[in-house]
């Protein structure tokens, strides 16, 4: 709301034809000049500015598969544009009551955690891997595991799992996990100092939606932040050049800014030098 300053409005009030002679300007309306104005006037706020133009109606996204539906995306550098961020201990995204118990700090897996993880995650794709396969990342955020692996050298999956179901294997309500799967990364791996975003998308569980982007990262990439279009800081996990990140991502609508908006993305080297993607 702009506040006028004093001269302004006294200019304005002596131009009002309306102000009453007690005020010192011109004489009030007549009677029937006033009853005109008055109706005039509501007249005008009862009318549509612009009837003749049709008013936009925004189609919902569409709902995104939610199981064995891998798409691998080389995201465009100029919708990755990243700004500053720091990571905040918020544990809630703004009010989302779904994955109400998600953080954006990830805690990292004991070696048996991440092992029981990857197999609950290869069993709910029905895949079969060597044993020996280490996850090439796992974490936890609040109630929530994810992890990510290569089964084998042309084939990569990632589930998100409700922690305290890994135990139950596929015997669990599976509408409650995310497992995808598809093909491994065919391009060389980016220079030491460099992030390559790989899987930018929009998976879902029973618990709603959520964000989720997957990549790799060069030999001096210590940490990443991401910031989501709503402005919340989510610390990536970073290991055996990948890094891996998601939040929950609200309701399925495009005026969504999480399901219409990109993120942005902090890179922080091994030295200490943080840059914004593209540099």
């Amino acid at each position: 709301m702009n506040v006028l300053d004093s001269l302004t409005t006294a200019a304005l009030r002596d131009l009002d034809p309306a102000r009453g002679v007690s005020t010192g300007g011109p004489a009030a309306l007549a009677p029937q000049d006033a009853r005109r104005a008055a109706a005039t006037l509501e007249q005008i706020l009862a009318t549509d500015p612009d009837p003749g133009v049709a008013r936009p109606q925004l189609e919902p996204a569409p709902t995104p598969v939610r199981r064995h539906s891998r798409r691998w995306v080389l995201a465009s550098v100029a919708a990755l544009v990243a700004a500053a961020a720091v990571v905040v201990p918020a544990l809630t995204l703004r009010g989302d009551r779904a994955y109400a118990s998600w953080s954006p700090l990830p805690v990292a897996l004991s070696p048996a955690e991440s092992a029981a993880a990857a197999q609950a995650c290869l069993d709910s794709l029905d895949q079969v891997a060597d044993p020996r396969v280490e996850p090439l990342l796992a974490e936890r955020r609040g109630a929530w595991t994810y992890v990510l692996l290569q089964p084998t050298a042309e084939v990569e999956s990632s589930c998100l799992i409700p922690t305290a179901e890994i135990a139950e294997g596929p015997a669990a309500d599976l509408r409650r996990w995310y497992s995808n799967t598809g093909e491994s990364p065919s391009e060389p791996a980016p220079g030491p100092d460099e992030l390559r975003v790989l899987v930018a998308t929009i998976g879902s569980t029973e618990e709603g939606l959520f964000s989720y982007s997957e990549g790799q990262v060069g030999r001096e990439v210590a940490d990443v932040i991401f910031t989501t279009p709503r402005g919340v800081t989510v610390q990536a996990s970073v290991a055996n050049g990948r890094y891996a990140v998601w939040w929950p991502a609200g309701k399925n609508d495009l005026r969504n800014p999480e399901i219409s908006g990109a993120p942005d993305i902090d890179i922080t080297l091994e030295d200490g030098t943080t840059y914004r993607q593209p540099r």
